[in-house]
């Protein structure tokens, strides 16, 4: 067996911020592959890899399985999802295997108070300035932007290059983990960068 992607692409799906998600993935693939030399990598991003009517729980496990890397999109809502904190406590559970912690990646869209500790003590990437704004292109935040992803990228790529020999990894129980690391659902102020 051998990995099937470069990164895996975990975030929190929501109606309002999916657009941006998008938008995102599609800028930092393009500086990723810049990043690997003209190495189209492949990503997990669930809207293009889950069609409609598939199982998606078992493709999801799978291809966390045989993902190099993760990259989380932090939110609050995010360490309330089940599955959100499931992916990125499998890799957590792999860097305690490996001892490795650049197969860990993430960036923070809103204000880290209501992340969990754990991810809280991991350096993320700040991305709130990003987050609520319309992005016009050539405008200065459109540039600063495509500024923060290029760097990300030139991260991610070494997790990428540096990725260990692949494993037959393990992969958490889902039904074990289910509520232990989910933050509870209390209402809190967040700062919202605009």
């Amino acid at each position: 067996m051998a990995y099937q992607y470069d990164v895996f692409i975990s975030y929190k799906a929501n109606e309002h911020t999916n657009p941006w998600v998008k938008g995102f993935k599609d800028k930092f693939e393009f500086w990723l592959m810049q990043a690997l030399g003209g190495y189209k990598p492949n990503i997990f991003y669930s809207p293009e890899k889950i069609d409609n009517g598939m199982l998606w729980e078992p493709v999801l496990t799978e291809s966390l399985k045989k993902s190099k890397c993760i990259l989380c999109l932090w939110t609050p809502e995010y360490f309330k999802s089940e599955w959100c904190v499931y992916e990125w406590r499998t890799f957590e559970s792999r860097w305690l295997q490996l001892n490795n912690d650049a197969i860990i990646r993430a960036i923070k869209l809103i204000d880290e108070e209501s992340y969990h500790a754990d991810a809280r003590a991991r350096q993320s990437a700040d991305f709130r300035e990003f987050i609520p704004t319309v992005m016009i292109e050539n405008s200065l935040n459109s540039l600063q932007f495509n500024n923060a992803i290029m760097q990300l990228a030139e991260d991610v790529s070494a997790s990428v290059c540096e990725a260990p020999d692949y494993i037959d990894f393990v992969v958490i129980d889902f039904n074990q983990t289910k509520n232990m690391y989910v933050q509870p659902n209390i209402p809190r102020r967040t700062r919202i960068t605009l």
